[in-house]
Order: C-alpha cells, then sequence, then structure tokens
C-alpha cells in the first residue's frame, strides 16, 4: 500500500521538478496491462500529474508457462484459459478509462515482434 502512494508522490515530485526547469517538459509513465499490477496503481492522480501513459498492452501472457498464448490479444477469445484476467488490449483501456484518465492521454504499445515456444503439445497447435 505505501509503494502505491509513494508512486505517486515520486511523480508528483517529477513534475514539480519538471515544472521548474521548463512547464512544457514531458511526464510519461509507463504502466502495466494486467488488473492486478493495475489496479495498485492511482490512475486518477497519475493522469492529473502526467501528460502521457503509455501502456504496456504487450508481453500479457507468462512465457515461462508450459502453454502458448497471443501476447498483444485485441480482444478476448472464449477459448483463452487465461481470459478472466483481463490480458487484452481493448480490456485494458476499459479499464484505464473507467479509472478516469482521459482517453487523450492513453498511448498504446503494440509490440512489433512475436513470441515462441517450444516443447509444447501437439493439442491446437500449442495454442492454450
Amino acid at each position: 500500500p505505501e509503494d502505491t502512494r509513494n508512486f505517486t508522490l515520486l511523480l508528483q515530485e517529477f513534475r514539480r521538478q519538471l515544472d521548474a526547469i521548463d512547464p512544457s517538459l514531458r511526464l510519461t509513465v509507463a504502466a502495466p496491462a494486467p488488473k492486478d499490477a493495475s489496479s495498485k496503481l492511482e490512475l486518477p492522480a497519475i493522469a492529473r500529474t502526467g501528460d502521457f501513459i503509455n501502456l504496456m498492452t504487450y508481453d500479457m501472457p507468462n512465457s515461462l508457462e508450459l502453454r502458448a498464448n497471443f501476447h498483444a490479444a485485441l480482444l478476448p477469445s472464449p477459448r483463452d484459459p487465461d481470459r478472466a484476467e483481463g490480458l487484452t488490449v481493448v480490456e485494458t483501456v476499459e479499464r484505464y478509462l473507467k479509472a478516469g484518465v482521459p482517453a487523450s492521454q492513453l498511448v498504446l504499445g503494440i509490440p512489433l515482434y512475436s513470441r515462441g515456444w517450444t516443447g509444447l503439445p501437439a493439442a491446437n497447435d500449442g495454442l492454450y
């Protein structure tokens, strides 16, 4: 809990220091996509303090798991066993908007690379 508050206070101090140098300097935050991590952020306060929130909407499933999954799914798949975790681009954006972050401050992180798994069962081509 104290880390949540301290992170917000740190950003506010960064903002204060940047404004002292040049108010036009931008303060941006790279923010997590998974809801268990993003729920630990004081998103309205972060939005008031920063200029942009860069959503890390990539590498969402754990690549150490023994099943493949889309690492930047746009929408949920009904077959995805992790769908309840909200690990899609759309669900992440909706969660941040619902928390009070203005759409104009959200920046999507889009991967221009792929991920691969080895040693998976052949069923369903290794997916899920």
